[in-house]
């Protein structure tokens, strides 16, 4: 198949996707390795996108520079003085992401912090979780839970992110942090070995995520409530 033909099977299936709106989306491509250009108004347009041109057959490979531009009231979410307290206490932290092919991974978060109201910081061990860590690299979108074991309060953050080696600060309240978690699931009955093996803390990295959504995920009827969207 000609590159020429190629592209223009790539043009008809993101025009036929109801999901995508297509008109700012640029198609380039060269012995089948197809380059995605120009802009889509979500992230979750930009993933699709880039799954149905991973579909077409004649595909190759794929360089993907899609720019994502929110819509203004949706740039941001402020982060309450109570949830930048909840995220930064000894509460369990899933880092969920996904690879190309949409496929889900998770890490264990070593301690968290608001580093301001639209941004919070992780730290997790890229030797404990490379998927994790190596989708990150790659996408640099992330969902993370926050998850307080006692009573089952839960937020989730989800947003884009970028990744930093840890410093020693981000090592000391990662250490104050798995000390608080361990005495934590202790008053709860849980003894401290079965816990050490989610608190590895070798290759330390910190991701840092700029807060795009926020929702309530305590289990019961608000769960999946949006929280305080900025306008």
């Amino acid at each position: 198949m000609s590159d020429s033909r190629l592209r223009q099977d790539i043009l008809d299936e993101l025009e036929y996707e109801p999901s995508i709106d297509a008109a700012n989306i640029g198609v380039a491509v060269e012995k089948g390795v197809v380059t995605l250009t120009g802009h889509v108004h979500s992230y979750a347009e930009k993933h699709a996108a880039e799954s149905i041109t991973q579909r077409v057959k004649g595909v190759h490979a794929i360089a993907e520079e899609v720019e994502v531009r929110l819509p203004e009231h949706k740039k941001t979410v402020q982060l309450t003085d109570e949830i930048k307290h909840f995220i930064a206490s000894p509460v369990m932290i899933i880092v969920g992401t996904r690879d190309a092919a949409n496929r889900p991974s998770i890490g264990r978060g070593l301690g968290a912090r608001a580093l301001r109201e639209d941004c919070a910081e992780v730290v997790l061990s890229a030797w404990q979780w490379p998927e994790t860590a190596a989708n990150l690299i790659a996408n640099g979108q992330a969902a993370i839970t926050f998850a307080r074991p006692s009573d089952y309060v839960s937020y989730q953050i989800k947003g884009s992110v970028t990744l930093r080696a840890a410093g020693p600060q981000d090592l000391e309240r990662s250490a104050l942090y798995r000390a608080a978690v361990l005495d934590m699931f202790s008053e709860l009955g849980l003894a401290a070995e079965l816990v050490r093996p989610w608190l590895v803390d070798r290759e330390p990295i910190v991701a840092s995520l700029n807060v795009r959504e926020l929702y309530v995920q305590t289990p019961g009827p608000k769960a999946g409530t949006a929280v305080r969207t900025a306008t």
